[in-house]
């Protein structure tokens, strides 16, 4: 058996459906991650400035003025940047809040399509259907 070309080998690759949903997934969440982030900027950060007095959670820093080793020379000053971390973590919390919602959404729409209370009672003609071919099939063969 011949091996494929390279080209040919990369085009079965790339045209597997799978990679195709995982581009657009890729696509689809690059999006969603931008209005996550302009939700949390533009709505719920001035929101907590409000009852904090602070413009931007990002900001927030402490600031650490150490002595020097030698006892010589200036103080060292170390910023803890701990606004930053606290705005991941609450544009995660966030994410993570819709995209469970959105899940759960959809989980509860699959199970009620596969509940079989919602599933379709057969007709009248579709049993007498049913029956007359179980009885064909039941026949002695000739």
């Amino acid at each position: 058996m011949p091996s494929m070309g390279f080209v040919e080998e990369f085009k079965k690759f790339i045209s597997r459906g799978s990679l195709l949903d995982l581009a657009v997934g890729i696509m689809v969440g690059g999006a969603f991650n931008s209005i996550i982030q302009s939700f949390v900027k533009d709505i719920l950060t001035p929101v907590v400035a409000i009852f904090t007095g602070k413009a931007k959670l990002g900001e927030w820093t402490a600031v650490f003025d150490l002595p020097s080793v030698t006892g010589q020379g200036e103080a060292t000053q170390i910023v803890l940047s701990y606004g930053r971390f606290l705005q991941t973590v609450l544009d995660f919390l966030i994410l993570s809040l819709v995209v469970f919602t959105i899940i759960k959404a959809f989980n509860r729409l699959k199970d009620k399509a596969e509940d079989p209370k919602n599933a379709q009672a057969p007709t009248p003609k579709d049993i007498q259907l049913l029956s007359e071919i179980r009885d064909l099939l039941a026949r002695p063969k000739e």
